[in-house]
């Protein structure tokens, strides 16, 4: 399992309720060419449910992979192909040829697709750490320059986001970072450095731990509270104080995932 710190998607920070210029044609040429596409938990299960195929499939078919990022959280990717050269597409990426020409590009996985492809090129801007977000935040991150086509209105990133359809992806987005933070600061994230207490634990077991969160059966909240309770349990098991894991600071509360999705 790959640890890729590097791993990134470049942002300039934007007014969330500012105004732009943006349109999109749909062709798909901007937003799924060269980009690499994160996706979470709930990415992850609704992709599955748009095609048609277990989440545990899209891991074993590397249309997903799971990668170690630098905080040392369990992060998800979308596979690519080659594309024109050395460049790449997603693997859901499809164009319509005409007359030797690309006449519109199509996304094999639309109605399923992440929210970083439907928020595209805008997200919520992340503020304090990695996992704490939220939709009040007057800042959004542009990922890249798009809309400025002759299709192009005046708008804002929260428009653009919410017409989306993305309430849903954020709240559970909003309770996947709360588990990902309690599981780091309880001991098991992946990291191994003079600053950071880890939880005593095979590296097999920790990788399980974090994998169930994508491939764990039930609703999305059972998912991830079942990984809590997993966590909890190991953590007693050990015989550790909380306080003796983690990085500095206090332990943090155990997360209210299920009020954090049905709220």
């Amino acid at each position: 399992m790959a640890t890729t710190p590097a791993r990134s998607l470049g942002r300039t920070l934007i007014p969330l309720d500012g105004e732009v210029s943006w349109g999109c044609s749909g062709q798909g040429w901007n937003c799924c060419v060269d980009k690499d596409v994160p996706v979470r938990p709930y990415d992850v299960r609704r992709l599955a449910e748009a095609i048609g195929r277990p989440v545990q499939q899209l891991l074993d078919d590397g249309i997903v992979s799971l990668e170690w990022d630098g905080y040392g959280i369990l992060g998800g990717w979308l596979a690519t192909r080659p594309y024109e050269g050395d460049r790449s597409a997603c693997v859901f990426y499809e164009e319509v040829i005409a007359d030797g020409r690309r006449v519109a590009g199509l996304c094999n996985a639309h109605a399923g697709r992440p929210e970083a492809c439907r928020a595209y090129p805008y997200q919520r801007h992340a503020s304090g750490t990695e996992f704490e977000e939220s939709t009040s935040l007057p800042m959004a991150a542009q990922v890249f320059d798009c809309g400025s086509c002759a299709l192009a209105e005046r708008t804002t990133p929260r428009q653009v986001m919410l017409a989306n359809g993305l309430t849903d992806y954020w709240r559970a987005d909003d309770a996947y970072r709360a588990v990902a933070l309690y599981l780091h600061k309880c001991g098991l994230a992946h990291l191994s450095n003079s600053t950071y207490r880890q939880l005593p634990l095979s590296p097999a077991a920790r990788l399980a731990l974090w994998s169930a969160l994508y491939t764990s059966e039930g609703t999305y909240a059972e998912a991830l509270a079942s990984v809590l309770d997993a966590a909890d349990a190991l953590i007693a098991a050990s015989g550790l104080p909380r306080s003796h894991l983690g990085g500095a600071g206090e332990p943090l509360a155990r997360p209210d995932v299920v009020g954090m999705i049905e709220d």
